[in-house]
């Protein structure tokens, strides 16, 4: 297991540091960053003394170097738009996104597994087709239409949730439902189809002859063998749900890390974008390892290599 943690972590930083290099780019895709991240009306005098203060002036790879080092450290540089570190001004957004987050991937959780094994269950029967109608719904419909509608319906009509801002669990419930509809509608597709394959196995009718409940059988046998590629992608939605949260959290005017990040992105404020999509790399990367580390958890036939 030592083997494969190490293996597994060093993986992992090769990854953060590609990342980092693709971060690091992002403020040279659009011309000089001179001219990128000084404002409009800057004189050309001032533009070049930015350009040498900042390093700007040198090598591509060296500039790189010296970012790479900063980066270690958090430092991503000022906030064009809060005079602060942009990093700090990130993590500060980064609980109530990750609030968020959290609560759609419960929501999707919660709604796809039991719908997933019903409709498996069920397989041909009009359960099954309701199911499979709400998961093309679930993956068709677009994002900040779903959110509209909802504060049409819930917000405005029927005064039930407040349509904006942040606060209680109120807040939170029309943004989770938006950003968890299509994850929710993923999983139950994809834990149909895995269901199904597992329930033809021979286990599951010698765990049946055994006399153990139907309940038994579905949930401790059948869903534990089918949840491998469930989790897979569980974890590969972790990333989604929180630079998904841009189109969400403008929306409903949340104040996330999405609404900062497009913010930045309207105003030009590179380093907060190359904050903003540090963090998210390293979620991803976090999240992948931790699922690789949980696939022995779930089926013992596993082993670290």
């Amino acid at each position: 297991m030592a083997r494969f943690l190490t293996a597994r972590l060093l993986h992992s930083a090769l990854v953060i540091v590609g990342v980092s290099f693709l971060v690091f780019a992002l403020v040279h895709l659009g011309g000089d960053p001179a001219v990128v991240l000084m404002p409009l009306e800057a004189t050309p005098e001032e533009v070049e003394a930015f350009r040498v203060d900042n390093g700007f002036d040198k090598p591509f790879l060296v500039q790189f170097e010296h970012f790479a080092v900063k980066a270690v450290h958090g430092d991503f540089g000022t906030s064009l738009r809060h005079q602060r570190p942009a990093m700090e001004v990130v993590l500060e957004a980064l609980p109530a996104t990750a609030r968020l987050g959290g609560l759609a991937l419960l929501m999707s959780v919660l709604f796809a597994v039991p719908l997933g094994v019903l409709a498996a269950v069920k397989r041909g029967t009009w359960i099954d087709s309701l199911t499979n109608v709400l998961g093309l719904l679930g993956q068709s419909v677009p994002t900040f239409w779903l959110g509209l509608v909802l504060m049409m319906l819930f917000g405005v009509h029927w005064r039930l949730l407040p349509v904006s801002g942040a606060g209680g669990l109120k807040h939170l419930i029309m943004p989770g439902i938006t950003l968890a509809a299509y994850s929710g509608a993923l999983i139950m597709r994809l834990l149909r189809s895995s269901m199904l394959e597992v329930l033809t196995k021979d286990f599951l009718r010698t765990a049946r002859s055994k006399g153990l409940p139907e309940r038994t059988v579905l949930y401790k046998h059948a869903l534990r063998n089918a949840a491998i590629p469930v989790v897979t992608i569980i974890a590969l939605r972790i990333g989604p749900m929180l630079g998904g949260a841009l189109i969400t959290e403008e929306v409903f005017a949340y104040p996330g890390m999405g609404r900062l990040a497009m913010n930045a992105i309207s105003n030009r404020d590179v380093p907060v974008i190359q904050a903003f999509v540090f963090v998210i790399g390293i979620a991803i990367v976090l999240s992948n390892l931790i699922v690789d580390l949980a696939y022995v958890a779930l089926d013992p036939r596993i082993r670290y290599s």
